[in-house]
């Protein structure tokens, strides 16, 4: 491997490992702290980061020249990606078993490729349904635990289900929108 891919890989490897503790850290925080209150600032913070780099790079100019169409629709994505995202799946996790509100939740890849066929009509090939159908049939056995009946955590695993429905709704959709992505962010 060449220096920079050997970076890479290091920074690929610490991400994985940041991000699998995320769910038992989540998991962990409810404990002292209201997950409402976990979803406002994990809504705020971003957008924060978002409006500081969208200052310091003078894209701010570009709100001026944004049809109204596009603004209203990334604010809509942004509702549906950032707050109800958050608001449902921190709600998951206060109710769940964080490994299985963790899977269940990840039907968004699932939900984004559902949604953009529908908002721009793009249409999976065959390798990636069966994908697809692969990932819903592992999120089912996981959600059984392999009996294939009603989940112990039912109320956990259709909040983290719809928490994946709306970020899915918000990925296609802010790929339809368009535009600059600093821009973009910022307002969703």
């Amino acid at each position: 491997a060449t220096q920079g891919g050997a970076s890479g890989i290091a920074w690929a490897m610490a991400a994985v490992f940041f991000w699998s503790q995320a769910a038992t850290c989540l998991k962990l925080s409810f404990g002292t702290v209201h997950w409402m209150t976990l979803a406002f600032w994990a809504t705020l913070l971003p957008g924060l980061a978002y409006f500081v780099v969208a200052a310091t790079t003078k894209r701010l100019q570009l709100l001026k020249t944004m049809p109204w169409r596009q603004i209203l629709g990334l604010a809509g994505s942004g509702i549906a990606g950032y707050y109800l995202y958050n608001s449902l799946v921190f709600a998951a996790y206060s109710r769940g078993p964080a490994s299985e509100v963790l899977i269940v939740n990840y039907l968004w890849p699932v939900a984004t490729v559902a949604f953009a066929s529908i908002f721009s009509r793009e249409r999976p090939r065959p390798l990636e349904l069966l994908g697809l159908s692969m990932a819903l049939l592992g999120v089912m056995l996981v959600a059984t635990r392999g009996r294939l009946q009603l989940p112990q955590a039912v109320g956990a695993d259709l909040l983290a289900f719809c928490a994946a429905l709306f970020y899915g709704i918000y990925s296609a959709g802010t790929k339809k929108l368009g535009g600059d992505r600093v821009i973009g962010l910022l307002i969703t």
